[in-house]
């Protein structure tokens, strides 16, 4: 009889993280979607062609043209282009001044990796069950003109 009730909470427990497994990788692939749309819609208002975009994505020409028109594509905030324009240095510095491809790529890449390694405690943070609360605006509030860290 004991070991009828273990099989069968063994058996609940995996069910459960199989469920859990599946939830997550839904909200991954919906956030995947969204950011996919993003960058199209991003590509598009920088100057890249449809056809173009459509060849770097793999999508045919009238997809991308559904994706532009989606409610997501229209819904992208103002700061996510911004921020990675401004992360390129000013028009207004003097070439003497910037500083070496290397040594922007690797500074770069440091930031990317701290708000992953960020991200990743979110997640497992959320996997435990505890609630997270995220701030997904930079810094400085480029819409509402806020500097937030002073």
């Amino acid at each position: 009889m004991a070991t009828n009730i273990e099989e069968f909470c063994q058996s609940l427990q995996l069910e459960r993280r199989l469920i859990a497994r599946l939830k997550t990788a839904n909200i991954r692939f919906t956030d995947a979607q969204i950011e996919r749309i993003w960058a199209i819609a991003s590509a598009h208002q920088a100057g890249l062609s449809i056809r173009k975009i459509a060849g770097a994505t793999g999508l045919s020409s009238s997809r991308i043209h559904q994706l532009l028109n989606a409610p997501e594509a229209k819904e992208i905030p103002v700061w996510l282009s911004q921020l990675r324009q401004s992360s390129r240095g000013s028009g207004g510095k003097k070439k003497a001044e910037r500083p070496e491809p290397e040594t922007e790529i690797r500074s770069r890449l440091a930031t990317e990796v701290e708000v992953l390694r960020e991200c990743l405690d979110w997640l497992q943070r959320l996997e435990r069950g505890e609630s997270v609360v995220v701030n997904l605006r930079p810094d400085a509030d480029v819409e509402m003109g806020l500097n937030l860290k002073s």
